[in-house]
């Protein structure tokens, strides 16, 4: 346990892995696809975080069912290129997770990816021993339904006193506060760290380092 919590729960997409570039092509890739408006880097920003047809419905509203099944084929079909080289973990993110590990903390992680695309990121990442649980779209509803949170909670019998998420959207803060826990925002993900205050998270932190040092952590061997 560190400061009071027996669960820390990482977001994956711009929280634990550098994958926003890859992310934001594929969406503009699809779009094109269909002849519909590429969206800006902008607006790609702002979906990333929720489940893929969310995030392709809140960039294209008018989409038919068709067009969105097409537009999700060819957003899959292109990422998978992209993560032929997988995106790696932002500096400080594989150190401090292995800080933390060593506490005897558990660790989880709540993603909008499919189960598929996060197994590769483990994988590609070596990370796949890290976690404790995992919740993805195709297990639970999408951010900001704090489905995720509370089965990962239930299935680790941890309390939501005892639980913390951390992420780079407004949809993990917005998850996390209808799930009645903590929440840390990171400011060098997707969205700004002022959409990120509004939600009063107990710390806004600029790099992953930020997070290890507020829960007490230090480089050599775990604990001050």
């Amino acid at each position: 346990m560190i400061n009071r919590y027996s669960l820390i729960i990482f977001d994956w997409d711009g929280t634990v892995v550098d994958s926003l570039p890859n992310i934001v092509a594929a969406l503009q890739y699809a779009g094109r696809q269909e002849s519909l408006p590429e969206p800006l880097p902008s607006a790609c920003q702002e979906v990333i975080g929720l489940g893929l047809d969310k995030a392709l419905l809140t960039l294209y509203p008018k989409a038919t069912h068709a067009q969105l099944e097409r537009l999700i084929i060819a957003y899959r079909s292109c990422h998978g290129v992209l993560e032929r080289n997988v995106s790696v973990p932002f500096k400080g993110a594989l150190e401090g997770l292995a800080r933390i590990k060593r506490t005897g903390t558990l660790l989880g992680v709540a993603t909008g990816k499919s189960r598929a695309g996060l197994e590769r990121s483990f994988k590609g990442n070596g990370l796949s021993d890290y976690f404790d649980a995992t919740m993805t779209v195709d297990e639970a509803p999408s951010k900001p339904d704090p489905g995720m949170v509370l089965r990962m909670m239930a299935t680790l019998s941890v309390t939501a006193g005892q639980t913390l998420m951390v992420g780079d959207s407004v949809y993990d803060m917005a998850m996390a506060g209808r799930a009645g826990i903590d929440c840390i925002g990171v400011s060098y993900g997707a969205q700004s760290a002022e959409r990120l205050k509004a939600y009063k998270p107990v710390l806004i932190a600029d790099h992953f380092d930020d997070i290890t040092h507020w829960l007490g952590l230090r480089r050599q061997d775990g604990l001050q």
